[in-house]
This record gives structure tokens, C-alpha cells and sequence, in this order.
């Protein structure tokens, strides 16, 4: 059985995205849970996060077929770098 990635289950969304590259993506997950994951985007406008985070909402995390690993409901914040 072929598994398809997020992207082929939801085409373009990811080419739209204004993500810059895949270097600028990182996942993480806390040491003690397998099943809690982060992932962090990089985007060179909050309004280019803003149009992923809205594609995501309405079009993969409310649709089980396109995000069949989610479990419960997701969370996701749009954040700034702050210099210190």
C-alpha cells in the first residue's frame, strides 16, 4: 500500500505556502512523548504564515483523510523573533 505525504494529499498547499525552502523547516518532539510533534516553519511575512495556518484549519486538519496522523485537534501559532 502506497503512503501519500501531506503535500500529494493536499496539492499546491505547500507551493502556495510562502515557505521559503526545506531548510527552513524543522520538526521536534518533547523527549518524553512519541506522539506530540512541532513543527517549525519559517515564512518572510506573518501574512504568509497567516495563508498556510488558514490552509491548514480549512483544508487538512479538517478533513481526516488529509491528515490521517492527527490525533485530537491541532494547535498552531503564528510567532515573531525577538532579539535580546
Amino acid at each position: 500500500m502506497k503512503r501519500l505525504t501531506g503535500r500529494q494529499r493536499v496539492p499546491g498547499a505547500h507551493r502556495n505556502s510562502g515557505t521559503r525552502s526545506s531548510r527552513d523547516q524543522r520538526v521536534r518532539r518533547p523527549i518524553d512523548d512519541d506522539h506530540y510533534v512541532v513543527v517549525d516553519l519559517d515564512f518572510d511575512t506573518a501574512e504568509e504564515a497567516t495563508a498556510l495556518l488558514e490552509i491548514l484549519r480549512t483544508r487538512v486538519w479538517a478533513s481526516p483523510s488529509a491528515s490521517p496522523a492527527l490525533a485530537g485537534s491541532a494547535e498552531a501559532r503564528i510567532l515573531e523573533t525577538v532579539e535580546v
